[in-house]
């Protein structure tokens, strides 16, 4: 934050309080200070407490109240944006909590700790035994996080204890096979066995707290949708958009339908005779070998690297590294196939993950050629487009570079899912891969977009079941059931987001055009990109105001 203290001891009003919010919401969110590369608070989990979360609704309405008296005229483009992007963050927050009252609903109390502990154990941003000294603070205080959670929710809905029960498996797993792990790392024995008993304790506290979120599925609720009116106002608020969820839905219904057509003209150019699924079916049999996964994808990786630096795609950020790696096993049992962890955006340290998880050469012969389907030759340049080159890990490393710390941590969805996606297509258009057949798996991908703005609006504002929206994606986007299951539980807990992804490349496509219409001759592809990427994770209209006036 150094630019700010400059304009801190000049007298900038905004940046004076938005220095104040961001160290307030470091403070009282911890782990999330972890996350994005904040390391003053590592030894904390947070308060969750009844009084805490009432005590942090209060600030938040206070901070709103401060900011939106600061006059904008005074302040700079970037300020003006930077004061509305934290209207925005606090506006909605308020809304939901005086609308939801969330932390009485869902349990998932487990998450803090796990996710805690996970971030100091994966992270290496400072020496192991300095990052064991903070787990060993966080383990201590899991029970009380816990106790806070039994006390809080008292109106469980279904599909979050549901929910819950899972993740709270998941925590036990983690802190009995990964902290050990660690733990027998550390130099000093003394701090290895005040982590196996703090552990211990973690442990049986998980394994109490699992019981009490499973007695809570006779009197939990069935309804989880936040309504029309709340979800209407976070497409208006939250993503700047045009849409009400009634004329969200029926354009999901149209895309889902013109992309399905897309994608039978497509198999007719690939075989007449054969179906579409068919058709899907036999290229997911084109795969690596499993001993050559990882090199697939490595390859394709650098590929798309190259391809963006040789066709002039976007500029590539000084300083970052994208590393191509096995899944770790203690990680494999939540990624499946394949995950991209991105850099911290307040380290300096730029290096991306791409995790690939090995197939299990154990297990029988047909579950280790289903997890190699995922992993087919037309899919994975595309990942490796949509993830890495240039489309997630580029991204956000052109994002972290930017000097607001408001804008290192707050983002759009709409625009960081909609870029990755409008590349897949743009990689088409531009050669990367060519060819019917990749294009198919492209729209098979895309129909399963589609099929998420029908169902993040038919989930929470027209009262459709989880079981409903499951057999949607199995019958009609022909995912498995447990991959199904566990998309339709995210998006419960997620409403808007899930439409981020067509939606959000719609909005970057239809940029594009306005941008190259304004431009005219002049109009350059890697200016427009690095223009778009420039100033963070925006959302599309706001960019819009910036690129065009």
């Amino acid at each position: 934050m150094s630019d700010w203290t400059v304009a801190e001891k000049a007298g900038n009003p905004f940046r004076a309080l938005a220095k104040e919010m961001l160290d307030w919401f470091f403070r009282e969110n911890p782990v999330l200070a972890t996350a994005v590369g904040v390391h003053e608070h590592d030894k904390e989990l947070g308060d969750f407490s009844r009084e805490a979360v009432q005590a942090r609704d209060r600030a938040a309405r206070s901070f709103l109240s401060r900011l939106q008296a600061i006059d904008t005229a005074p302040l700079s483009l970037d300020d003006r944006l930077d004061k509305e992007l934290l209207e925005i963050e606090l506006e909605v927050g308020v809304k939901l909590e005086e609308a939801r009252h969330e932390w009485r609903m869902n349990p998932n109390y487990a998450d803090a700790g796990v996710f805690g502990g996970y971030l100091l154990l994966t992270r290496e941003f400072a020496p192991l035994d300095q990052r064991l000294e903070a787990l060993l603070s966080r383990l201590k205080q899991v029970p009380r996080v816990l106790a806070d959670g039994k006390a809080n929710v008292t109106d469980p809905v279904q599909v979050f204890v549901e929910t819950a029960i899972d993740t709270t498996r998941g925590g036990i797993l983690f802190y009995q096979a990964l902290v050990p792990l660690f733990a027998a790392q550390a130099a000093s024995p003394a701090l290895r066995s005040e982590i196996e008993t703090a552990n211990a304790k973690a442990v049986e506290a998980l394994q109490d707290y699992l019981a009490s979120v499973e007695a809570l599925r006779p009197k939990a609720k069935p309804e989880f949708g936040i309504g029309q009116e709340l979800f209407d106002y976070l497409l208006r608020r939250r993503h700047l958009l045009d849409y009400d969820s009634e004329t969200l839905h029926a354009k999901g219904l149209k895309l889902f339908d013109e992309t399905l057509r897309e994608m039978r003209e497509t198999g007719r150019r690939i075989d007449p005779d054969r179906t579409v699924d068919e058709i899907i079916e036999d290229l997911k049999a084109d795969h690596p070998a499993p001993k050559d996964l990882l090199e697939a994808y490595g390859d394709h990786m650098a590929r798309s690297r190259q391809w963006v630096v040789e066709q002039g795609v976007v500029d590539i950020p000084p300083g970052e590294k994208l590393v191509i790696d096995e899944t770790p096993a203690f990680l494999r049992p939540t990624i499946p196939y394949a995950a991209y962890m991105s850099p911290a955006p307040f380290e300096p340290d730029q290096t991306g993950r791409f995790y690939v998880t090995p197939v299990d050469e154990s297990a029988p012969k047909d579950h280790q050629e289903q997890q190699l389907r995922d992993h087919n030759n037309y899919g994975i340049p595309i990942k490796a487009i949509h993830e890495g080159y240039p489309g997630h890990h580029l991204q956000l490393c052109w994002s972290n570079q930017h000097p607001s710390p408001v804008r290192k941590l707050l983002g759009s969805s709409l625009f960081a899912e909609g870029w990755a996606f409008y590349l897949e297509q743009l990689a088409e258009d531009m050669g990367f891969v060519s060819g019917p057949k990749f294009r198919l798996i492209r729209l098979k991908d895309q129909l399963w977009r589609a099929a998420r703005i029908i169902l993040d609006t038919a989930l929470h504002t027209r009262g459709m079941t989880v079981d409903q929206a499951v057999d949607f994606f199995v019958d009609k986007v022909h995912l498995g059931r447990s991959n199904a299951l566990a998309e339709v539980r995210r998006y419960t807990l997620s409403p808007t987001q899930p439409m981020s992804y067509l939606m959000g490349k719609l909005e970057i496509v239809k940029l594009a055009s306005e941008y190259r219409a304004a431009k005219g001759k002049d109009f350059n592809l890697r200016r427009f990109h690095n223009d778009l990427l420039g100033h963070g994770t925006l959302p599309p209209a706001m960019l819009r105001r910036i690129l065009l006036g």
